[in-house]
C-alpha cells in the first residue's frame, strides 16, 4: 500500500462498498448482466446574454408590447445585476439619440426597478435514497450549471454522475474536483479515469484521515450538499439525503473551504501515485 492505512469509522460506508459497478442477477444457473438503463436527455439551459438584452431594447425601443418578454430574459439568468446594468446603459443610450423613445426609457426603468424589489423565488430542494428518480433529479440539476462546478466528494464511483460532469465539461463549464486519495487507487472508481481525460482532480494527503467531504458548488451560487455519496451504493441501497439551495452568501462559505482544501492538496496526484502521473493541467 503506497501510504499509511486509514483508520476506518463505522459511518463510512463507501470504503466498504464492493468496487465492481455492474450488477448481475442469476437465471436458472446463469449469469446475465442487467439491461441498462436508458438514457434520458435534458434541455440544455442557455443563459441571457448582455448583448441580448442590448439587441431586445433596440429591437422594441417605443414599443408598449415588451414587459412580458423583457422580465422573461432578465430572470434566465444566475448573473440578473449585470443583465440590468447593460439594460439601463442601452436605454440610455437609446433616449439620447431619440428624445421621443424618452417615456418609453422612463417606463422601461420602473419596470427593472419595481421587478428588482420583488423576492426572487430561490430553489430550494431536498429527495432521498435509495430511489433511481431522486439520482435523476441529481443529474438534471448538475445539468444546469453554466459557469463553474466545484465538486468535493469523496468517493465517486456512479457512472452517471461521471457522464454527468463530462457533459458539463463539454457544455464549457469549469469544473475542479477534490477526493479522497483512496479513489485514486481504489478498482471501480472514475476519480482517476477523470484524471487520466485531463480534468483537474486533487485528493487529500492525510494518511491518517479522510477527506469526507460531499458538496457540489455550481456558478458560485448553487450548493448540493447532503449525507450522500456518489456511488451506486448510494443510490440504490443506502438511505441517503441531498439538499440543494440557492443562497450566494452559504455557496462562499463552501467556495472559501473548496479553495482551502485545493490549495492545501496542490501536488497531491504525484504524491498518492508515486509520482508516476505527470503534472500537466494541475
Amino acid at each position: 500500500m503506497p501510504r499509511g492505512k486509514k483508520a476506518r469509522n463505522p459511518d463510512e460506508e463507501a470504503t466498504k462498498e464492493k468496487p465492481v459497478e455492474k450488477e448481475e442477477t442469476k437465471t436458472k444457473g446463469r449469469r446475465t448482466k442487467k439491461a441498462p438503463e436508458p438514457v434520458v436527455e435534458e434541455a440544455k439551459v442557455v443563459e441571457t446574454s448582455s448583448s441580448e438584452i442590448a439587441e431586445f431594447l433596440k429591437a422594441n425601443a417605443g414599443s408598449q408590447d415588451y414587459a412580458k418578454k423583457f422580465k422573461e430574459l432578465l430572470h434566465n439568468s444566475t448573473a440578473p445585476r449585470g443583465l440590468i446594468n447593460e439594460a439601463v446603459r442601452t436605454i440610455f443610450e437609446i433616449v439620447d439619440s431619440d428624445a421621443t423613445k424618452l417615456n418609453w426609457g422612463k417606463s422601461i426603468i420602473e419596470l427593472i426597478s419595481s421587478d428588482s424589489m420583488e423576492p426572487k423565488k430561490r430553489l430550494r430542494e431536498a429527495f432521498f435514497f435509495p430511489s433511481s428518480e431522486s439520482e435523476k433529479k441529481l443529474v438534471k440539476h448538475l445539468g444546469r450549471a453554466q459557469k463553474t462546478m466545484l465538486i468535493c466528494v469523496f468517493a465517486l464511483t456512479n457512472d452517471t454522475l461521471a457522464n454527468a460532469i463530462r457533459d458539463a465539461k463539454n457544455r464549457g463549464v469549469q469544473i475542479k474536483m477534490i477526493f479522497d486519495d483512496e479513489m485514486m487507487r481504489m478498482p471501480g472508481s472514475d476519480v482517476k479515469k477523470l484524471h487520466d481525460e485531463g480534468y483537474e482532480v486533487r485528493v487529500d494527503l492525510d494518511p491518517k484521515a479522510h477527506m469526507h467531504h460531499k458538496f457540489v458548488v455550481m456558478d458560485e451560487s448553487t450548493v448540493i450538499t447532503g449525507s450522500y455519496n456518489w456511488t451506486r451504493q448510494a443510490s440504490n441501497k443506502n438511505h441517503e439525503n441531498v439538499v440543494i439551495f440557492e443562497d450566494e452568501e452559504i455557496a462562499k462559505k463552501y467556495i472559501e473551504e473548496f479553495n482551502k482544501l485545493w490549495g492545501n492538496f496542490a501536488g497531491s496526484i504525484e504524491k498518492c501515485l508515486g509520482g508516476l502521473v505527470s503534472s500537466g493541467g494541475h
